[in-house]
């Protein structure tokens, strides 16, 4: 009998195994995931909290007997509020097609949906037809195309004085957000619920965690902006995460308004990561690699890109599910013909006071 229930320490090993022998991702990718799996052996006991008290991502595996044959790892998206991200979802391809995967969302959907979760997200390789007709059946729907590209030569030392980029701070979160916000196409912002939401109401806790950890001498999940002083506007993000090997993953958000200058924030943030990896070059010697992070609705940045002729690393698509958030609304009934009017002094048509009169 299969079983479905949160990872305990002891079936680590099982999970980080099927992971590196089945998992479709990519070798950045791979070792952050191991990194995490570490420790959320150790988070077991967020299962038993109410969704919004959880703190850390949590894994939920599928047994039989002492077996595991799949895992689901399911993470928060701190910059919308009520939405989740399922990080990994990866079935031991000896137990394929027994449905594992299909009760592992379910069981996901039914424990967080009933707590007010609005969406869950998924990002799915191109290729992967097997699970996204396992996910179009769930309801999840295409949202954008997520694009991957690699820079790992011919870094130029442009003079970009001109424009100046600085570390973000707490004082940034509500106008980083608000960028976020503004970047996004007007139905993920629909699904997200920003359109109703409030700024200022809206959790991001990674953004804590950046500014408290980051600093110009270490990339490590650091947040950089551009903003715009006569204007007030925040025009520009990035964040950088950086990972083994002197491997950098970038992700932008860019202000729709001013997208014509994106081109100069893009080429300072490479000379930013340039010139951190040649100050630790000396402690850890290797090529340097830059990732792009591109969404199909960035026409800005994927010009860039392409203009560079950086090489694509993988496609993935965006599906979200939301329809919990459309099951548990209230909507309330309004008739459109309902009017204030006089009331009727005489009947329109003679009603006999007798139904004999009829005869």
């Amino acid at each position: 009998m299969i079983q479905i229930g949160p990872l305990y320490t002891f079936d680590k090993q099982s999970v980080i195994s099927l992971l590196e022998e089945h998992g479709d991702y990519l070798s950045f990718e791979i070792s952050t995931i191991k990194a995490k799996a570490h420790y959320r052996g150790l988070s077991f006991w967020q299962h038993w909290l109410p969704c919004n008290l959880h703190i850390d991502s949590l894994v939920y595996v599928a047994k039989e007997d002492t077996q595991v044959l799949g895992f689901l790892a399911l993470g928060r998206l701190d910059k919308v509020p009520n939405s989740w991200r399922i990080e990994q979802l990866i079935i031991h391809p000896d137990h394929r097609h027994r449905g594992i995967a299909n009760e592992l969302i379910n069981f996901i959907s039914a424990i967080y949906g009933s707590q007010g979760v609005r969406s869950f997200n998924f990002e799915i390789d191109l290729n992967n037809s097997t699970g996204l007709r396992l996910l179009a059946n769930k309801g999840f729907s295409k949202q954008a195309e997520i694009a991957y590209y690699l820079k790992d030569s011919n870094f130029s030392q442009n003079d970009l004085n001109s424009i100046n980029i600085n570390l973000a701070k707490l004082a940034d979160k509500s106008k980083i957000l608000e960028l976020y916000q503004l970047s996004l196409p007007y139905r993920l912002r629909e699904i997200y619920g920003f359109l109703t939401t409030p700024t200022n109401q809206t959790p991001i806790f990674e953004l804590n965690y950046a500014y408290l950890f980051s600093n110009i001498n270490h990339l490590n999940n650091s947040i950089w902006i551009f903003n715009d002083s006569k204007r007030n506007i925040l025009q520009f993000c990035a964040q950088i995460f950086q990972f083994e090997q002197n491997t950098y993953l970038i992700e932008f958000n860019i202000h729709p308004g001013f997208a014509d200058n994106f081109d100069y924030f893009y080429q300072k943030i490479i000379k930013l990561v340039l010139n951190n990896y040649q100050c630790q070059a000396a402690k850890s010697p290797g090529e340097l690699k830059l990732i792009f992070k591109t969404y199909d609705y960035q026409p800005a940045l994927l010009n860039l890109v392409k203009s560079d002729q950086l090489s694509l690393l993988k496609t993935n698509i965006l599906l979200i599910q939301e329809h919990w958030s459309k099951s548990k609304a209230q909507h309330k009934f309004t008739n459109p013909l309902s009017q204030n009017l006089s009331p009727i002094t005489k009947p329109a048509v003679f009603m006999p006071k007798n139904p004999t009169d009829f005869c």
